[in-house]
């Protein structure tokens, strides 16, 4: 069946969606309702897209499972990496826990891909800013770091920048290459913010890779949906 398949990949885009989610500046936070409006639709992608709406789980508490990425991340010489462990922090959706409204959704061009996972976060004052602040940091400072799928096997998972241009009120593009026993993928994610609202789209695909003009016009659309929704 496809089915388990299909999910472990939306499990792997929501994690590297959740990485990117923490960001604010002027402007309102979205509400709930407005979230839900913003989210793509199959109406925005090339026909045959379906959109499948992905319900999250509340934030964990700040000190949930805080020992859990001192078994995961790590240098050259196998010594503990703070940067890579503020990453896992973000996979754990531990850096999400100040997010005042979420929603996601995950856009499938085909059963075995390409899909587009996007998360819509709001925040309020200006604990995102130092989040996101410190996730850039982050990202530019671990090189790669491991984690374990839910069969328990290991992933490596290479960060680097992304080509992207800049939308919203900021953009912060990477690529993560992940690889394990049988496959080895790459994952472009961007991030955009506008006002206190943080964008995030990534993609992944078992067969085609999406075009790079497609995420870019995905991320166009995602942004102006959003601005209508601030009015």
């Amino acid at each position: 069946m496809l089915v388990p398949m299909r999910s472990y990949w939306v499990t792997l885009l929501s994690v590297s969606a959740l990485v990117l989610s923490g960001c604010s500046g002027g402007g309102s936070p979205l509400t709930d309702a407005h979230i839900q409006k913003a989210l793509l639709t199959a109406d925005q992608m090339p026909k045959g897209w379906t959109a499948e709406s992905v319900e999250l789980d509340d934030a964990p508490e700040e000190d949930a499972d805080e020992d859990a990425a001192d078994e995961h991340g790590g240098d050259e010489h196998g010594g503990k990496n703070e940067e890579c462990e503020t990453l896992l922090d973000a996979i754990n959706e531990r850096s999400s826990k100040k997010a005042v409204g979420r929603g996601q959704v995950v856009l499938a061009g085909a059963e075995l891909g390409p899909f587009i996972t996007q998360t819509i976060s709001s925040f309020k004052g200006s604990a995102a800013e130092d989040s996101v602040s410190d996730f850039e940091s982050a990202f530019k400072k671990c090189g790669s770091f491991e984690d374990t799928d839910d069969p328990g096997g290991q992933i490596t998972y290479k960060v680097g920048e992304l080509d992207f241009p800049q939308l919203g009120d900021e953009t912060v593009a990477l690529n993560i290459v992940t690889g394990s026993q049988l496959v080895t993928l790459e994952m472009p994610i961007v991030m955009i913010r506008v006002g206190k609202n943080v964008i995030t789209l990534s993609s992944i695909s078992m067969e085609d890779k999406l075009e790079d003009d497609l995420f870019e016009k995905t991320a166009r659309t995602a942004v102006k949906r959003v601005e209508d929704q601030l009015g």
